[in-house]
């Protein structure tokens, strides 16, 4: 966290499908700072299925105020060099 009160880092899964129910807490150390952020609730609004996207790298932008907004920096799930199959 930093002076802005801003938190970056990288979240690493296993491959989500579509009946997974992603949940996010944030912790310092071993205390839960903010309650789970149900991310089910984004992922279902996604154009492509989790069950046949081959690329699964999410650049999300989470936003805590008086609502919690998930939203997606990029959206493409193409990256450069990629390959099908």
């Amino acid at each position: 966290m930093n002076y802005n009160d801003e938190l970056t880092g990288e979240l690493v899964t296993y491959r989500l499908t579509s009946g997974s129910h992603p949940l996010l807490s944030i912790y310092r150390g071993n205390e839960r700072i903010m309650k789970e952020i149900d991310l089910q609730l984004f992922f279902r609004k996604l154009p492509v299925s989790l069950d046949e996207n081959t690329e699964q790298e999410f650049d999300l932008l989470v936003t805590i105020g008086q609502k919690i907004v998930v939203t997606q920096l990029n959206s493409s799930d193409w990256a450069e060099g990629g390959g099908l199959g």
